[in-house]
C-alpha cells in the first residue's frame, strides 16, 4: 500500500501544498496518452512529488538546490535509510570531522558561551557574531580587532594550514557559520554533505536534500528565509530586548537531531511505481530538448519583482559546493560586502523582471504549443492597487499571450485565502478573493 504523505522539503515561497489535487484534476483532463508530466520551474518539488504517485515526472528548474530536492524526493523509498542515520549519528566518530573540528574548537565554545549569555543579558557577544563578517572573509575584511575576530582568523589560519578551507569540507562554515547559523550548525552541515560526496549515487542527493532540509530547519533569520540575516539592533542602534527568541532558540537547534528527523519525513514521502526523474536546465533549454515528449507541462514560474534566487542563495551554494563570489553594496561611500552574503553568480529569472517578463511567457506559450503540448499555468492574479505585491505581467495581459499560441485558454480560479474551493467561472479580475488561477491551455 503506498503512502500519501506529501512532505514539505524546505520553507519556500509559493509553494502550492493547498492545492495539489486541482492541479491533478485539470492534467487528468488534457494529458497526452504517452510520455511524462512536466514540473517546470519546480522549485521545491512539491507538485513533481505529488503528481509523481499517479504519472512519471520529469521536474525541472535552473537551480541546482530544485534539482536535488526533487531528485532525492523521487529516490525517498530507494535508499537505505538505517546506514544514513547510523552514519550521521556517528560523524564525531570520522576522521575528518576530528580534524575540522579541533581547527575551530575554540571558536564554537565562544560562540556557545555568547548564545548561553543571552539569559544572562551578556548580549554584546553575540551581537558582534551575528554582525560579523563570515570566515571566507575574515582575513580580508576591516573587521576590528576584538577577541572574536582574533578567533577568526586563528581558526580560519588553522583551516587554511590543513587543507580544509576547500568546498569539499567547510563550504557552509566558512560562508554562512556565525551569519545564518552558529558555526557548530554549519559545521554539521559540511559533515552531512561530505557523507553526501562520498555515499553511492543512489543515495547523494538524497543525503544532499537532508541537508538542505536541515540547513532551512535550523537558519537563523526572520520567516526561516535566507534573503537577510537577523539585525540584532533597533534603528537608531540600540540592542534589541529580545534577542533570546530571535537568535538563541534558532542557534540552540540541535541539527543531527534535526537531521535525522528529516530523514524519517523523507522515508514516509508518496511511493511511486512509476520512473521519474529530475533536470537542472533553464525551461526554454529544457522545452527545446523534451518539449515533445512531455504529455503535459504544468509551469509555476516566478511572476513578482522579487528575485527568487536571494531567498534561496544558501541552499544553492550548499548544493553547488563551490567558492563563490559574494556581493558588493556601497554605503556612506564605502564598498562593503552585502548583508546578506549573496552569490555574485544568481539567477535572475526574466519573468521577474518587468521589460523581459512579457517575451519570456510568450515564449512560454510558443515552445509549448509548437510541441503540440497541453500547457497549466500557475499565477495568482493581483494587480496593481489591490494592496498586494503586484505581479509584472497582468493577468488580462497573460490571456492575450496565451490565446495567441493556444485556441481553448481557460481561466479556473481557486478561491479563497486557503485555496480550498475549486470552481470553474468567469474570471472577475477585480475580486480580492481570488488567490490563485490556473490556465489551462489546449488545443
Amino acid at each position: 500500500m503506498t503512502t500519501t504523505e506529501i512532505i514539505k522539503p524546505i520553507y519556500y515561497l509559493g509553494a502550492k501544498n493547498s492545492f495539489l489535487s486541482e492541479i491533478r484534476t485539470i492534467i487528468d483532463t488534457i494529458k497526452k496518452e504517452s510520455g511524462p508530466v512536466c514540473d517546470l520551474f519546480s522549485g521545491s518539488g512539491v507538485v513533481g512529488n505529488y503528481l509523481s504517485q499517479f504519472y512519471p515526472v520529469t521536474t525541472v528548474d535552473i537551480q541546482e538546490y530544485s534539482k536535488v530536492i526533487s531528485s532525492a524526493l523521487f529516490k525517498s523509498n530507494k535508499v537505505n535509510t538505517d546506514k544514513i542515520i547510523r552514519d550521521i549519528e556517528e560523524l564525531h566518530l570520522n576522521e575528518v570531522y576530528q580534524e575540522i573540528y579541533e581547527c575551530i574548537r575554540p571558536l564554537c565554545e565562544y560562540e556557545r558561551s555568547s548564545i548561553d549569555g543571552i539569559s544572562k543579558d551578556n548580549v554584546n557577544a553575540i551581537v558582534e557574531i551575528v554582525e560579523s563578517y563570515p570566515l571566507a572573509s575574515c582575513l580580508s575584511t576591516s573587521n576590528k580587532n576584538s577577541i572574536f575576530n582574533e578567533l577568526q582568523k586563528e581558526c580560519y589560519l588553522r583551516l587554511n594550514e590543513k587543507g580544509l578551507d576547500s568546498p569539499q569540507f567547510t563550504t557552509t562554515l566558512r560562508y554562512f557559520g556565525g551569519v545564518y547559523f552558529s558555526y557548530y550548525q554549519a559545521f554539521i552541515l559540511d559533515m552531512i554533505l561530505y557523507l553526501s560526496d562520498r555515499s553511492n549515487d543512489e543515495s547523494k542527493d538524497f543525503i544532499k536534500a537532508i541537508a538542505l532540509s536541515s540547513a532551512s530547519s535550523v537558519v537563523n533569520t526572520v520567516g526561516k528565509q535566507f534573503a537577510q540575516p537577523i539585525r540584532p539592533r533597533n534603528k537608531d542602534g540600540s540592542i534589541k530586548k529580545n534577542l533570546n527568541s530571535l537568535i538563541g532558540r534558532d542557534r540552540n537547534l540541535d541539527t543531527i537531531k534535526i537531521a535525522i528527523s528529516w530523514i524519517h519525513k523523507y522515508k514516509l514521502n508518496v511511493n511511486s511505481t512509476y520512473t521519474s526523474n529530475a533536470l537542472r536546465m533553464d525551461y526554454q533549454e529544457a522545452l527545446d530538448t523534451y518539449g515533445k515528449n512531455f504529455s503535459v507541462v504544468y509551469a509555476d514560474p516566478p511572476y513578482t519583482r522579487d528575485h527568487y534566487s536571494r531567498f534561496y542563495h544558501v541552499l544553492e551554494t550548499m548544493s553547488l559546493r563551490d567558492e563563490p563570489v559574494i556581493t558588493t553594496s556601497t554605503r556612506h561611500g564605502i564598498k562593503e560586502l552585502s548583508r546578506g552574503f549573496y552569490r555574485e553568480e544568481r539567477h535572475q529569472s526574466p519573468f521577474c523582471i518587468r521589460s523581459l517578463a512579457p517575451k519570456a511567457f510568450e515564449n512560454l506559450f510558443k515552445s509549448t504549443s509548437s510541441c503540440n503540448t497541453p500547457l497549466v499555468l500557475s499565477y495568482s492574479p493581483h494587480e496593481e492597487g489591490d494592496g498586494t505585491h503586484p505581479r509584472v505581467v497582468s493577468t488580462k495581459n497573460l490571456i492575450e499571450l496565451a490565446s495567441t499560441y493556444y485556441p481553448s485558454v481557460e481561466v479556473i480560479p481557486v478561491e479563497g485565502i486557503t485555496h480550498n474551493k475549486f470552481n470553474k467561472k468567469d474570471l472577475m479580475l477585480e475580486e480580492r478573493n481570488i488567490a490563485e488561477i490556473f490556465l489551462k491551455c489546449t488545443f
